[in-house]
């Protein structure tokens, strides 16, 4: 477990360390990058950035998922995804309607960064480590 927990952090500071300016990169020059793809997709900066930050709180919580999955608590990573899905879904059907395309980006980040953090709690739980460097 000592070993586990050890690659576990090590991998999830390089994962954040990877991910950190390709996010800066993300958030600084969205329209840059859109435009890559055509014009048609320039309008899209702000839902780019807050997706972007979505996926960091993701990568920043390092393979929490798999951690549970390979340690046999799948059960508890089921539990956390029919939570956030359901999250997701009432979030979507709220924001969406609010705020249009924002809305969904938002319900999608918002998801995505909850999975992330309730897994962390159960792999703290079960695991008795959390994947953070903090």
């Amino acid at each position: 477990m000592a070993v586990l927990k050890k690659y576990a952090k090590k991998t999830t500071r390089l994962m954040s360390l990877v991910a950190l300016p390709i996010t800066a990169v993300l958030w600084i020059f969205p329209e840059w990058i859109l435009s890559l793809f055509g014009e048609d997709f320039l309008g899209g900066a702000q839902l780019l950035r807050v997706l972007a930050t979505g996926q960091l709180i993701s990568v920043c919580s390092g393979s929490v998922g798999y951690l549970l999955n390979m340690t046999g608590h799948e059960k508890d990573m089921r539990n956390v995804m029919v939570v956030n899905a359901s999250l997701s879904i009432i979030l979507a059907l709220i924001l969406t309607p609010l705020f249009g395309a924002l809305g969904s980006a938002l319900a999608t980040a918002l998801a995505v960064a909850s999975t992330n953090i309730m897994a962390i709690g159960f792999v703290k739980k079960r695991l008795g480590f959390s994947t953070l460097g903090i």
